[in-house]
């Protein structure tokens, strides 16, 4: 007589739910000096930093069909989290960071070092600024598991868009509650909590300014110039001999006289990326193209700078 016997199997564990987080982030041209940036930021440090318990997306690795901007924008409504990086301050991902910021949902915002300054309306949120080296990509790691352990602990989301509506409907509530009470001073009530916002607002600002506005004149110009591979030998010689002392000359008359050169964080550390982006190689042109990427502005907003002014000929 045969035994009966059962057979046990074991059910496989259940995998354990990725969490989603979306990176906004400039993308550029493929092969491109940014896109390289991105994806060693990406690859390095996001997806190590969250490895096991989130599901890294980025908008130039989708496959599927359709409109990219309407996958962009259900990714940031969806998404658990969102990792801003701020490089270069890509309009479209300050437009991005401003939709997510109005959800009221949590964001992690990074930035190169030295890149630029951050505008006011977030300069006051914690961004973690990073160095584009080995030593920078393992801080940048440790920071974004750090950030992300307190935003796990920590559900209240603040942000600018967010706190500004809040205290916006607060204000409002509260002098409709005092109305309501039939306070005989509730005009009162209502201008001493305009005084106070207005006083906040002056004081912010203040400070906003004070972080931005720098007296240049005790500075000193540190212009490194950085080649494309495609610039040879000959041509860096002339870079170098007639058109790099004109214009360190040049930023230093406009540190001289207190004028602020936007896109510059440190005048005493500057790095150009000269690339040749045509068969017509001249000093002016080169020249021209390092002005458009600085945006020289007077205290006035005029263009403070024409080539004319340098006194360079063509080579």
């Amino acid at each position: 007589m045969e035994e009966n016997t059962v057979e046990i199997i074991e059910s496989p564990e259940e995998e354990t739910k990725l969490k989603t987080c979306f990176v906004i982030t400039p993308i550029g041209d493929e092969n491109s000096f940014i896109r390289r940036h991105i994806d060693g930021v990406i690859n390095a440090a996001i997806r190590p930093a969250l490895a096991n318990k989130y599901d890294v997306k980025v908008a130039h690795e989708f496959s599927s069909t359709g409109s990219i901007n309407n996958q962009v924008i259900i990714e940031i409504y969806n998404s658990d989290l969102v990792i801003a990086n701020l490089t270069e301050l890509n309009p479209n991902v300050m437009y991005e960071l401003a939709i997510r910021h109005a959800l009221k949902k949590p964001v992690i915002m990074i930035m190169e070092k030295g890149d630029t300054n951050l505008p006011f309306d977030v300069a006051s949120e914690r961004t973690i600024f990073y160095k584009n080296d080995f030593q920078g990509v393992l801080d940048l790691k440790r920071e974004i598991i750090n950030t992300e352990k307190n935003i796990e602990k920590n559900k209240n989301v603040s942000n600018p868009i967010y706190d500004a509506l809040y205290d916006y409907t607060s204000d409002k509530s509260l002098i409709k509650k005092v109305e309501s009470q039939n306070i005989e001073d509730a005009s009162v009530f209502k201008s001493i909590l305009n005084k106070i916002n207005n006083l906040e607002k002056s004081i912010y600002n203040a400070n906003s300014e004070a972080a931005f506005t720098k007296s240049y004149n005790s500075m000193h110009i540190e212009l490194n110039l950085i080649y494309d591979d495609e610039i040879d030998s000959d041509e860096r010689q002339k870079i170098n001999r007639f058109i790099k002392p004109e214009l360190k000359k040049h930023l230093q008359a406009l540190l001289d006289n207190d004028i602020k050169i936007l896109g510059v964080n440190d005048p005493e550390k500057i790095e150009l990326l000269i690339r040749n982006t045509g068969n017509d190689f001249s000093s002016k042109r080169i020249v021209s193209n390092i002005f458009d990427i600085f945006e020289i502005i007077t205290e006035d907003n005029d263009i403070a700078v024409k080539l004319d002014n340098l006194r360079i000929k063509d080579i």
